[in-house]
């Protein structure tokens, strides 16, 4: 930031944020605008923690949601395979629904696109 933007910013500052507070108050705030870029850092610091925060678990959520997204997928496929084959027992339908370990998911796909029954699947699953 250079030393004109700088300027704007405390014109700005003292003009909106000083003028508009109780007197008592507008001391402290006056000392932390007098510290230049570091008082800056101290008004703006917080409000950019929270904004970094907020984009990485927006980051987290969306990888969250792929990975999600993907173990669905697996699901679908292999209860489509086990169709093939014949009526999928619940308690299997329910099994393979509530796995979440994706290198599970990954061989039960496998297996269910080589296996020639339900039974068979069922039985090398384990």
């Amino acid at each position: 930031m250079g030393k004109n933007e700088f300027e704007l910013f405390k014109n700005w500052f003292n003009n909106i944020i000083i003028k508009g507070v109780e007197p008592e108050k507008r001391e402290g705030l006056e000392k932390v605008l007098s510290k230049g870029r570091e008082g800056k850092k101290m008004i703006y610091g917080p409000e950019l923690i929270i904004k970094n925060e907020i984009k990485k678990n927006r980051m987290e959520g969306k990888m969250e949601g792929k990975i999600e997204g993907r173990m669905e997928g697996k699901i679908e496929a292999i209860l489509e395979l086990l169709e093939e084959l014949g009526n999928i027992p619940e308690a299997l339908r329910i099994k393979i629904q509530e796995q979440k370990d994706t290198a599970v998911l990954s061989r039960w796909h496998k297996l269910a696109a080589r296996a020639n029954s339900i039974k068979e699947f069922e039985e090398k699953m384990s």
